[in-house]
This record gives structure tokens, sequence and C-alpha cells, in this order.
């Protein structure tokens, strides 16, 4: 099989982590150590194991995460873990881009080059929904990256730290100018929504760190792969419904 025919498709996967440094985010997650909600959400916990919730939640995922979410509440588990995805895949072929968000609340984002589109899919429901592309004018302006000396490994591959700072948080992008076939830039058209990547990166990020008052939250990958992946793949179902 031809290495072009690879270049153009294959996939990457981000591992995700976060922490929170609020304090009052902190205290707010304290409270549920209170006698009060804790009994709350003991009930919920005993609502769930009702085969009549049982149904209703497996045909509303999202229903089903959140009250997930809330009993783990009550066995002390870290909330951040169940809103954050754990994993973030983005796979692409030809232009085309599939991201999948993996945690307690999945969310798939399919852009399709013919359309110029980005769409939001529902599998367990079977509908999409069209992401409308932002205009010029709600457009933040880009952000600007600083490139550093530092480098360090990642998958092998040597990466620059590139520092971006604004008013609100800091960022660093470890970014690798080794991987000429996976243009991150143009994957899944992130500039068509006012996202992308700061102005001044070189290359494909493999690495994210966002810092903040309240929370820090890194992306890293620990998978790449060139592989032959389905046309269908890149297509919203001819089932789906939609929104």
């Amino acid at each position: 099989m031809c290495n072009l025919c690879l270049a153009q498709e294959g996939y990457i996967r981000y591992e995700v982590k976060s922490e929170i440094y609020d304090s009052k985010a902190k205290e707010s997650m304290q409270k549920v150590n209170d006698p009060a909600v804790q009994e709350q959400l003991r009930a919920i916990e005993e609502q769930m194991k009702d085969p009549e919730m049982q149904k209703i939640m497996e045909q509303n995922p999202q229903l089903k995460a959140q009250m997930e979410m809330m009993a783990g509440l009550s066995k002390g588990e870290n909330v951040m873990d169940k809103i954050m995805p754990k994993s973030i895949v983005i796979s692409y072929k030809n232009g085309n881009s599939l991201m999948k968000m993996d945690g307690a609340i999945s969310t798939e984002i399919l852009y399709v080059k013919a359309t110029n589109l980005s769409y939001q899919l529902n599998r367990n429901e079977r509908t999409y929904r069209i992401i409308e592309p932002v205009n010029d004018n709600q457009t933040k302006p880009k952000q600007k990256a600083v490139k550093t000396n530092e480098t360090k490994k990642i998958l092998g591959y040597t990466c620059s730290k590139y520092i971006v700072t604004n008013a609100s948080e800091k960022q660093i992008i470890w970014a690798t100018s080794e991987l000429k076939d996976f243009d991150f830039k143009k994957i899944g058209s992130f500039d068509q929504h006012g996202g992308g990547l700061p102005e001044g990166v070189d290359g494909m990020p493999l690495r994210f760190e966002i810092s903040s008052k309240e929370m820090n939250i890194t992306f890293e990958a620990v998978e790449y792969k060139q592989e032959v992946l389905k046309n269908t793949d890149f297509m919203v179902p001819a089932d789906f419904v939609k929104q």
C-alpha cells in the first residue's frame, strides 16, 4: 500500500487530565459531604436501581451520565473525572475528520470537507445537528504563541515548547515538526468555529497545558497511528435524523 495513501489518514489519541485549584470550587465540592446532601445523593443512587428508571436511562444517555455523576459524588468521587472527557481521539481522512470525546458524557464531532460543515452526532438517539460556523465578526483575535528553547520527547518525537498568555489563562503547547503527514490546522476545520492554534505554533501539537486560577487541564498524545480508515466513518449515517 502506498505511503501517500496512509499519510492522508489515521488517528491521534490524547489523554485528558484535570485538577481544580480554585478555593471556592473546592468549597462547593466539599459541601457534598454535608449529611443532608449525602442523603439526597443516596436516594438518587437507590432510584437508579429501579428497573423502570434503568430503562429510561438506557434511552437517555445524558440523563444516565448525570445521575451516575451525582451517585458518584456520594462515594467521594472526583466530580471533574465525571465531567471532563477521559480521552479525545481525532481521526482524519482526505481532509475529513472525526473527533470523539470519551467520558461520562461522550461527544462526536464530524467535519466533512465536501460540505465544509461540522456535525454533532448522537449515535444513541441516531440524530445529528449542524454546528454553525463562526462568522468573521464573531471570531476572536488569534492568540500569539512565543517559542522557547525548551524541548521534550513525546511519543518519540522532539517537541518545542510554546507559551501563550492572556488575561484569564496560560497555555503551554508542545508541538513537533517531525510529523509532516498530520496538519492539525486543517483537522476538523477548527478555524471554522473560531478556534485553531495560536499564531506562531509550528508543527503538530502533542501536548496542551491550560492553566487558570480555577483549574489546570492537560491533553497529551498517547497514541498516533497511520492506517486506512473506512470512508463511512466520515459521513453522517443515512438513517440519522436532523435535530
